[in-house]
């Protein structure tokens, strides 16, 4: 009679048994994954035909400096006191702009903050 021995698989054979039917699974999700968008937008697609483009509106001309004239100013002063009615605390300020002014390594920090990773 002959009687097999029991040998243990080495710890680096299930090591890479595990890591490999973990990636197989998650590579299986995501395959799943990406065919249940293309088949939502498929339906998506179906339900909804493409409508014709409308035109583009113009483009707004940028605005100058100081392009608000005076005389419209106080019209809209005019307009918003009438809204608002009688106030005894109310009063027209002048907003004067601000200007923040920063370090040049305040603004390189900005910029490498800001700037997308393609782009450097």
């Amino acid at each position: 009679m002959i009687v097999a021995a029991k040998v243990a698989p080495s710890p680096a054979v299930v090591v890479c048994t595990g890591m490999g039917l973990v990636f197989a699974i998650l590579i299986v999700i995501s395959l799943l994954i990406t065919a249940q968008g293309k088949l939502f937008d498929w339906l998506q697609a179906k339900q909804n035909p493409p409508k014709a483009e409308l035109p583009k509106p113009p483009q707004p001309q940028p605005a100058e400096e100081d392009s608000v004239s005076p005389e419209i100013l106080a019209a809209i002063t005019a307009a918003a006191y009438a809204m608002v009615g009688e106030c005894k605390i109310c009063s027209v300020q002048p907003v004067k702009k601000t200007i923040l002014s920063k370090s040049s390594w305040a603004k390189a920090g900005m910029e490498e903050a800001t700037t997308p990773f393609g782009l450097k």
